[in-house]
């Protein structure tokens, strides 16, 4: 066993005895039969919900929260109770118990006591100070690449400094960057340049790159007071930046030998064979992040007539001993947090096969996770907890809600807004539901976290950045239009002192 192994097991074994004595009862927000709404994910549904955005008194806001949690919980122990099951639930709640042991171990093991100085915030505020418009000239060797630099250097205009290299010209470009620059290589080249300075040629993936900073500019005057407003946006910068190095170093130590090797061959055969089922002209309102979205069923359930035996090739080989099949890998990439851009083939190739290397990074954190005791994990445990209830309570509710049938006509004028008389009964068959459902299980209210906390502000933004590896966030939906559910929720209220 490594030493890093043994380290990290250290401590996980120490958070978990700690965690133990110090909080031998969790805390919680509320509590339905045995499942609680911790703090935690009370913050985390809160905040990330669309639908409390247009509710202006927080404290209504967290009401209402707290109230589609707690129908969320009944709903999952009313499946439970009935013995209720989902084959494809149980997928997406496995895929989001993977997603968190990655997600913690990669917390524990890259992001965790990483500070910036005040030297690091000064020095990157005088760069988000400045402006600057600069020309590239790239060339596909780095002796055309110096003649370039050099006769720039020596005062040749751009059309001279390219005279007679430009068979190795790749391309010449001018761009104007602001701070930040998401960038880092193109960061550093350009802000340590002063106007009119050039760049020794750097190796680039296209070839050799040669700068030419054109112009400097300040964007506002430097003052103690725009250093601290800019603060949390500094930091949050040079975060970012340094978790993404240790992480690089994290990935060549650790996650190297474990990668799976893929067989392009045969993932590109099977890949062409799926390109006529894809619509590639859907508008872009059709999906809710322009062009990107996951792997639809019918791709990953392609006949085997479609894919002329190739779901049964080998698509990956482990250094385990471990393989994965062409439909196993589609499989894997269905229920992982991947998506694809559908704008044309070529796009969607491209996203394929980054999502693939995606795919089998997560895959080596996990199985690196797994042989750690991840999902023993208390933050690992409580978020599987979260996404078990989400899931299985969607999935009964679909299945209570699914032989629910009117043979009332849709009305043809109906004003815009107005539920349509199968909507009408859906909502009465569920509000009669809950309101059983609520006299069935116990459901108690800690008045005192509730009453203690504090509602941050609900901002989709800030949701699609944590949520940055997922396709979905578990969100909530008020159950306001619910008249008995919501008279029963009021009363439980009053009796727990929620005004």
């Amino acid at each position: 066993m490594t030493e890093f192994k043994k380290i990290l097991r250290y401590l996980i074994f120490a958070l978990l005895i700690f965690s133990c004595q110090k909080n031998e009862t969790p805390q919680f927000v509320a509590r339905v039969d045995d499942q609680l709404v911790t703090p935690q994910e009370f913050a985390d549904r809160y905040r990330f919900n669309p639908y409390l955005t247009g509710i202006k008194n927080q404290s209504e806001a967290r009401k209402v929260a707290l109230s589609a949690l707690i129908a969320e919980k009944l709903l999952a122990a009313e499946a439970n109770r009935q013995g209720f099951t989902n084959p494809e639930s149980e997928r997406w709640i496995e895929e989001h118990l993977r997603e968190a042991m990655i997600e913690q171990l990669r917390r524990d093991s890259v992001e965790k006591e990483i500070t910036v100085t005040d030297e690091e915030l000064r020095r990157e505020y005088r760069k988000a100070l400045k402006k600057i418009r600069a020309k590239f000239y790239l060339c596909s060797d780095s002796l055309a690449a110096v003649q370039v630099a050099q006769r720039l250097k020596s005062g040749a205009s751009g059309q001279q400094a390219v005279a007679g290299v430009r068979q190795k010209l790749i391309a010449v470009t001018q761009k104007e960057y602001a701070w930040p620059v998401e960038n880092e290589h193109m960061e550093k080249l350009i802000y340590n340049l002063h106007e009119g300075e050039i760049s020794p040629p750097q190796r680039v993936r296209e070839g050799f790159l040669v700068a030419q900073v054109q112009k400097v500019t300040t964007v506002s005057k430097p003052s103690q007071q725009d250093f601290e407003s800019r603060l949390p946006a500094l930091r949050d910068h040079l975060l970012r930046r340094k978790i993404k190095a240790r992480y690089t170093h994290f990935y060549r130590k650790q996650l190297v030998g474990r990668l799976g090797a893929v067989d392009w061959t045969v993932l590109s055969a099977a890949l062409e064979k799926i390109l006529p089922e894809i619509d590639f002209h859907q508008p872009k309102s059709a999906t809710p992040f322009g062009q990107m979205k996951s792997l639809p069923d019918r791709i990953v359930e392609l006949p085997e007539n479609v894919l002329k035996n190739l779901a049964r090739r080998v698509a990956v080989r482990f250094p385990s001993g471990k393989q994965w099949t062409v439909r196993q890998l589609f499989s894997r990439i269905k229920y992982g947090p991947y998506a694809f851009n559908y704008s044309d083939p070529e796009k969607f190739r491209k996203s394929f096969r980054d999502n693939v290397r995606l795919l089998l990074e997560h895959q080596a954190i996990y199985e690196m996770a797994d042989e750690l005791g991840y999902r023993e994990n208390p933050q690992v445990v409580r978020e599987a907890a979260m996404w078990n209830s989400y899931y299985t309570a969607q999935a009964f509710r679909y299945h209570l809600l699914s032989d629910l049938k009117t043979t009332e006509p849709p009305e043809k004028n109906r004003p815009e807004g107005d539920l349509t008389p199968l909507q009408e009964k859906r909502l009465q068959f569920m509000d009669e539901f809950l309101t059983s459902a609520l006299s069935r299980h116990e459901v108690i209210i800690n008045q005192k976290v509730f009453a203690e906390w504090t509602a941050p502000k609900t901002d989709m933004l800030v949701m699609k950045r944590h949520f940055a590896h997922r396709l979905i966030a578990p969100r909530l939906q008020p159950l306001t239009r619910l008249t008995r559910w919501q008279k029963q929720i009021d009363r439980l209220y009053r009796k727990y002192g929620i005004g």
